[in-house]
């Protein structure tokens, strides 16, 4: 099976790829949201990622990632994607 490898290499491109976008949509939201209510995060989370074009993403993540962003802590989507430190809120 010599094409499995090159499929999931695709396939690891994509993720790192779709990661790095919502890192981006996370960095975007989360100096104007800190402190805001978390329904009003999720929503705003859910309308940013669509419009980027990834789709609505499970409630769950959703959920957890608006209480971090409201308690001002840096959400980090995958360790790999490749954000600078200083493209991370606060710093």
């Amino acid at each position: 099976m010599p094409d499995q490898p090159l499929a999931e290499d695709e396939n690891v491109g994509r993720t790192l790829r779709d990661d790095e976008i919502v890192q981006g949509v996370i960095n975007r939201l989360a100096p104007r949201y800190e402190g805001a209510p978390t329904p009003e995060i999720e929503s705003a989370l859910q309308e940013e990622l669509v419009a980027v074009g990834l789709g609505e993403q499970p409630a769950p993540w959703v959920h957890s990632t608006a209480i971090e962003i409201s308690a001002g802590r840096i959400v980090v989507a995958d360790s790999r994607a490749q954000v600078a430190l200083e493209d991370l809120p606060g710093h």
